[in-house]
Parts: C-alpha cells; sequence; structure tokens
C-alpha cells in the first residue's frame, strides 16, 4: 500500500508519515507488528522471533490527530518467508 499521500477521512487534509516510538529500558525503538497471541517469555517480556517482525508505519493527520497503522511487507530480517 503507497502511504506517501493519505488523506483523513475526518478532515480531508493529507496525513503526515511518523511511526510509533517504543521506550524501554533507557532505549529507544520503533514499534514493530508480530503474528499470533503474545506467549510470555521471560521476565515479563513477551517471545518474540525477529524474522517474522513487520516494521509498523504511522500516518497522521495533523488537524484531527486520526492515526492509520501499517505494517508493511519489509522485514527487518532480510531473510523473507
Amino acid at each position: 500500500m503507497d502511504t506517501k499521500s493519505i488523506k483523513c477521512p475526518f478532515c480531508d487534509v493529507e496525513k503526515e508519515q511518523g511511526f510509533v516510538v517504543d521506550m524501554s529500558m533507557g532505549d529507544t525503538f520503533a514499534n514493530s507488528w508480530h503474528p499470533g497471541k503474545p506467549e510470555p517469555g521471560w521476565l515479563y517480556t513477551i517471545k518474540v522471533s525477529s524474522d517474522k517482525t513487520i516494521p509498523i508505519k504511522a500516518m497522521r493527520c495533523p488537524q484531527c490527530g486520526h492515526l492509520d497503522l501499517f505494517a508493511e511487507k519489509i522485514r527487518y530480517n532480510k531473510n523473507e518467508d
């Protein structure tokens, strides 16, 4: 999906691209989508397969703040299925 020129369905204003930030343990990361239900991991974490994560792109309306999130096919790990 081309997210370069998406208009807000409420304001008809062009949305701006960004990303959702995860601040954890003093570091910052861009959030990712992972298939399936979360499974408990070690010490209050969840299990994640890095080869299955897909970066999340966010589009935000500068007028009303409406967000659209997209998990595009491009993965962090270049080894595709």
